[in-house]
């Protein structure tokens, strides 16, 4: 999967899809938590083929579900590591690595669409990555959850869903990891009918929309989620047009003039 993650060639795939000869059904999630927190690849790839669409809900209900095991356990843990002894240090790694309830397996699958870190030394590479752009800071803003549904060599489509009530949120969604990656279009839908609605109206009126699409041809694009909307991007990708970069969006000339959508 991660060498498919960063070519996208077909012949990556191929080895993917000989892989699964032989298997009759995609393996159910399991509630597991190996050392390299990731298990789940399978099922990830059969949800991007369209062929697994429970996935989300059933990986992050057991991502949560192992993130308050481990909180359980390390609250009733009561190890002496000095009893271990100096020559027992594998002993000592296993006791963190039971009780630590730090997973990432399903956000990097779910929300950027990414394959878990190699654990013992390996670089994130994921076709986007967000950014708060109301707190100069990475990560989504608050309120705001992302899912990746579909990945292909030259598109990303992903949900984003702003569950604030009252407060707008905007945000910048990079192309890459390191800004590798450049958008070349985004297609999304426009709200095109009257909403809320009349006042003293019984029903909410019909949401209908118009699909557009606009050039980006940039790494970086800003998008304003107003309270209680979603908005479907389907961003095309020039994949490693562009020089890597450890640089915040706010460090760089280039994002005073990227692209804007407003939902």
């Amino acid at each position: 999967m991660a060498i498919w993650q960063l070519t996208h060639d077909p012949q990556d795939r191929a080895r993917l899809d000989q892989i699964r000869i032989g298997r009759e059904e995609t393996p159910p999630i399991a509630a597991l938590r190996s050392k390299e927190d990731a298990y789940h690849e399978p099922q990830w790839l059969a949800y991007l083929r369209g062929e697994n669409p429970e996935y989300p809900v059933q990986m992050l209900s057991m991502a949560l579900g192992q993130v308050y095991r481990h909180t359980a356990l390390a609250r009733t843990d009561t190890i002496d590591l000095r009893e271990l002894g100096d020559k027992n240090i594998h002993d000592w790694v296993h006791v963190w690595q039971y009780t630590n309830p730090v997973s990432t397996e399903a956000l990097l699958h779910l929300t950027i669409g990414a394959p878990q870190v190699i654990y013992n030394g390996g670089l994130l590479y994921a076709p986007i990555r967000y950014f708060d752009a109301e707190q100069q800071r990475p990560g989504l803003p608050a309120d705001v959850a992302a899912l990746v549904e579909q990945i292909t060599a030259a598109q990303i489509e992903v949900l984003l869903v702003n569950l604030n009530p009252v407060d707008s949120r905007t945000m910048i969604v990079q192309g890459g990891t390191f800004g590798e990656h450049r958008f070349s279009t985004v297609t999304y839908d426009v709200l095109q009918s009257d909403y809320p609605g009349k006042l003293y109206a019984r029903t909410m009126p019909m949401i209908r929309t118009t699909t557009h699409t606009q050039r980006i041809d940039d790494r970086y694009l800003r998008v304003v989620l107003p309270p209680g909307t979603q908005i479907r991007l389907r961003i095309g990708l020039d994949r490693l047009a562009l020089p890597p970069t450890y640089a915040f969006p706010w460090h760089n000339s280039v994002y005073n003039t990227a692209a804007e959508l407003a939902t």
